[in-house]
């Protein structure tokens, strides 16, 4: 009976120690994932205009039709027509037979067109802040503050209409709404929180149109 009680006992050994060494590490992984929509159909995408309102004379059509199209000439299987931005309406929007004409003038693009507006929202927060004091004995402690503060946030809202140039309809929709707060001292303008904001968007609409890389982690064993 030793023999093989021992033979048992030399082999949970082994195998403790064999778990002690493994360990679990993460690993980054990129998963590549197809474009949102089916692009079969087009070589050729036309970022439209944009209906919107915004403050400090923010363009925000101009603005979007050039950083939009600036981002998406990095696609290589879309060729982005160069035209003027059209001033656009809600309505219009749902006027197949407009984006028809559009669609025959730019040889039935893609046509990507909506609404972005950025607006300005004041309110108070609470702050907290550590206080560090001292007792009569020396010892040091730490207490939490908490004071009202007045904060400017700006805040932007995009709804991303992409039309089919062909039949004129609507075939996807994305609406975003992105925002970030300031100290009314800091006096940021409005361009930079703009292009802070539209830049969250981006992303979106590349993936949309395009195949890309979702990253994320992995526990692998060691």
């Amino acid at each position: 009976m030793r023999a093989p009680l021992a033979a048992l006992l030399a082999s949970v050994a082994s195998s403790v120690l064999l778990a002690s060494c493994i360990g679990i590490y993460p690993v980054t992984v990129a998963t590549r994932m197809p474009a949102d929509l089916d692009m079969t159909p087009y070589s050729r995408l036309l970022v439209a205009g944009f209906n919107g309102t915004a403050i400090d004379d923010v363009d925000t059509n101009a603005e979007t039709v050039r950083l939009l199209r600036s981002q998406l000439r990095a696609v290589r299987s879309l060729t982005i027509v160069n035209a003027a931005a059209i001033p656009v309406t809600d309505m219009l929007f749902v006027d197949a037979s407009f984006w028809r004409r559009i669609g025959e003038e730019y040889r039935q693009p893609l046509v990507l067109t909506g609404t972005v507006s950025l607006s300005t929202e004041r309110r108070t927060a609470t702050q907290y802040r550590d206080r560090e004091t001292f007792d009569d004995e020396g010892r040091r402690r730490t207490d939490a503050t908490r004071s009202a503060v007045d904060v400017e946030t700006r805040v932007l809202r995009a709804r991303l209409l992409y039309i089919d140039g062909r039949t004129g309809a609507i075939i996807h929709a994305d609406t975003f709404q992105e925002q970030t707060s300031y100290a009314p001292t800091q006096n940021v303008p409005a361009l930079s929180s703009y292009f802070e904001l539209i830049g969250r968007v981006v992303p979106a609409v590349l993936g949309t149109v395009s195949d890309h890389s979702v990253v994320g982690s992995r526990a692998l064993l060691r």
